[in-house]
């Protein structure tokens, strides 16, 4: 089969495809003007500085159903609307597609338990992520201003993280798990989401300078901080620290909520 063959949309009713067993790695044609990907379908992307070409790998039966194209600078990746897969097939479908990794990239969206995995540290003066949907964003980055929204059991992991204003929002049991260090946060966490160090222990990798916003639900954060905490907190959530941070200015509502101070 040729990489065009894989490539191309097939038209008509909705498909019930079967898998056949095995899989197959296929050269594929990426635009390259793009500088936002968008992933969707449980579909896995790794970004990597070693790949020479864009490669996708996956079941034969359903390569020719994966649809990678760009509109206005946004690189798209997902299944054809007309595939239908029994439950079954989703449990134990891989589809992973190769990207070499640029210095354009200002963007990355996730949803539908899909997956994006970074072996380069993603830079920029703004960077933006938007994980919804029980999927996963892996890797390190580094920029001036940085806007993040996890929703839907999302998770955000970044080994180093670095910026100069970060702008959190996390909901439904999602989390961010990182260490490096970020001048001013301002956060909303609601739905027992949380801030966590990239182990998922209380190490206080993570350093924020200043922290501002607001955590509900009984959500969570741990962080170091010298700065300045100022947050308001309700239904059993908590903040846990370490430093000199002044909280003076936080409202911690009862009903379990606390700012807990750790040496």
């Amino acid at each position: 089969m040729t990489a065009f063959l894989y490539a191309c949309i097939l038209s008509g009713s909705c498909s019930k495809v079967d898998l056949a067993g095995f899989t197959d790695a296929v050269s594929v044609n990426v635009p390259a003007a793009y500088s936002a990907i968008e992933v969707a379908s449980a579909i896995e992307v790794q970004y990597l500085e070693d790949c020479l070409e864009p490669q996708l790998e996956t079941d034969v039966n359903i390569l020719p159903y994966v649809k990678i194209h760009e509109k206005r600078g946004i690189l798209r990746i997902e299944l054809d609307d007309d595939v239908r897969l029994a439950n079954s097939v989703w449990n134990s479908l891989k589809i992973i597609l190769y990207l070499p990794a640029k210095q354009e990239l200002e963007s990355v969206s996730l949803s539908g338990a899909s997956s994006f995995i970074s072996d380069v540290t993603l830079t920029g003066d703004k960077f933006t992520l938007d994980v919804s949907g029980a999927s996963r964003f892996t890797g390190s980055v580094s920029a001036e201003s940085l806007s993040v929204d996890i929703s839907g059991g999302g998770t955000v992991e970044s080994g180093q993280l670095t910026c100069g204003h970060l702008e959190l929002s996390a909901s439904g049991g999602s989390s961010l798990r990182a260490s490096g260090k970020i001048i001013l946060c301002n956060m909303d966490l609601s739905g027992a989401s949380s801030i966590k160090d990239i182990s998922g222990s209380r190490t206080y990798s993570l350093e924020m300078e200043s922290c501002l916003g607001e955590l509900s639900g009984a959500s969570s954060a741990c962080f170091k901080s010298d700065g300045r905490i100022e947050c308001t907190l309700s239904g059993a959530s908590r903040i846990y620290y370490t430093g000199s941070a002044d909280c003076s200015d936080s409202d911690v509502h009862g009903d379990g909520s606390e700012i807990i101070h750790e040496n």
